[in-house]
């Protein structure tokens, strides 16, 4: 079968050439007036006609178009025009719907968008089954990245749920987000478009701030702000470690769920524990306790015993004991002086009865009183707030001591001198 082929050229000469689709082509003139038709028989309704090799017309599966859509196996090359917009511009597309791969060679294979509004590239799923998804999928050899939508009816799989988005790779380089910006920031959202969470340009990360000032700071508009810890039905301990320039943990603090106790550590050590009774340990080396002010003042219990220590020198409760030792060993003492006239020292100091300022008024206690002891034992009274004298009770007792000392050496003078009397006596009542 053949065709006649008008070609127009400077000559008006008609050329007589094979179609190069296997069909008849037909021209029907109009009787009298109107409009002259062509007809293929070889040709497909629907698809889009073009010129093929040597100019000639011929169609294919792979291009149709329905007066609305157009649909293509596959593109190649890059694809200009306004997606989405309401009046496209001349050569846009409104519609771009392919069974097939768009694809193409060079830097310039780019969908370009431009409208003054908000530009879209939809990938529509409509379809509510259980492995429905919208995916757009990005794929350098083996490694797939995507970001996926999942149906309404998507059934639940890890972290992949029905109406949630998903950010994907499946090689071990993971995924990266980043700001690449001097100044950028990562900010995070939820319930609406309300900043939840950021990580600024210095690194700071923070949680209900958009201000973080440390590594991570929390701020909160509520009562409460914290972190919580949990370990379900796991006896896992619950640790926030503090690592050291060697990248191992010098500092922890660690919370033993089953127990319900809480430790501290330092140097890589437990230093420190809060028992769930709320009865606190402390520890240092061999000794358990802890320090006050600076390491001259510390207290600490060692073999059974409760010792309070300024420097050298302090107290200690022995275990069953009902009063506190102070450390006494001569070995332990020098520039020995023996307290002279205690007992008329002793005479001038106060024993009197009484009550403190701030007491109620049925308050009665014993008073020594500090300015009598400054003037008569100054080593007893501490006066390093000279508007508020306190005297340590027990360094009174040696000058107790001295006196009772000095009336016992004078009683014993005494008795001398009345076994001497009373023998005199006796003699003169026997002549």
């Amino acid at each position: 079968m053949s065709s006649i082929i008008v070609s127009g050229d400077t000559s008006g000469a008609i050329t007589l050439a094979a179609p190069a689709v296997a069909g008849t082509t037909t021209i029907n003139l109009p009787a009298t007036s109107g409009t002259m038709t062509v007809t293929a028989s070889g040709l497909t309704s629907g698809r889009v006609t073009y010129a093929g090799a040597g100019g000639l017309l011929q169609d294919s599966s792979n291009l149709t178009f329905n007066g609305t859509t157009l649909t293509s196996a596959g593109f190649s090359g890059p694809l200009n025009g306004t997606v989405g917009a309401t009046t496209p511009s001349t050569g846009a597309f409104t519609t771009l719907s392919a069974t097939g791969a768009i694809s193409g060679t060079g830097a310039d294979n780019n969908i370009v968008l431009s409208q003054n509004g908000s530009t879209q590239w939809r990938i529509n799923n409509s379809n509510a089954g259980t492995a429905a998804a919208a995916n757009l999928l990005l794929q350098n050899g083996t490694a797939v990245a995507g970001v996926y939508l999942f149906g309404t009816g998507y059934t639940t799989n890890g972290v992949l749920k029905a109406n949630s988005a998903s950010l994907y790779n499946n090689n071990s380089a993971g995924v990266s987000i980043a700001a690449d910006n001097a100044s950028g920031v990562i900010t995070f959202a939820s319930g609406g478009l309300t900043e939840r969470m950021r990580i600024d340009s210095s690194g700071n990360v923070g949680i209900g701030t958009s201000s973080p000032s440390k590594r991570l700071s929390l701020r909160t508009s509520s009562a409460d702000v914290g972190m919580t810890f949990g370990t379900g039905a796991n006896a896992y301990n619950q640790d926030i470690d503090f690592l050291n320039s060697a990248d191992s943990t010098s500092g922890r603090i660690r919370y033993y769920p089953d127990s319900g106790f809480m430790a501290f550590w330092t140097n890589g050590s437990e230093r420190m524990r809060i028992e769930s009774d709320g009865l606190l340990q402390i520890s240092k080396g061999t000794y358990t306790g802890f320090w006050i002010g600076d390491a001259g003042y510390k207290m600490f219990v060692t073999a059974g015993r409760l010792v309070a220590q300024n420097g050298s020198n302090g107290v200690e409760l022995a275990f069953n004991a009902s009063a506190w030792a102070a450390y006494s060993d001569i070995r332990a003492k020098t520039s020995l002086t023996p307290i002279t006239d205690a007992k008329t020292k002793l005479k001038t100091a106060r024993t009197v009865t009484g009550r403190y300022i701030t007491d109620s008024e049925d308050v009665s206690r014993s008073f020594l009183i500090a300015q009598d002891w400054f003037e008569i034992l100054p080593e007893s009274v501490d006066a390093s707030d000279p508007e508020r004298l306190s005297l340590r009770y027990t360094e009174t007792i040696p000058l107790i001591a001295a006196a009772v000392n000095e009336q016992t050496d004078e009683i014993a003078e005494l008795k001398a001198i009345i076994e001497s009397l009373t023998a005199r006596i006796a003699a003169l009542e026997a002549q």
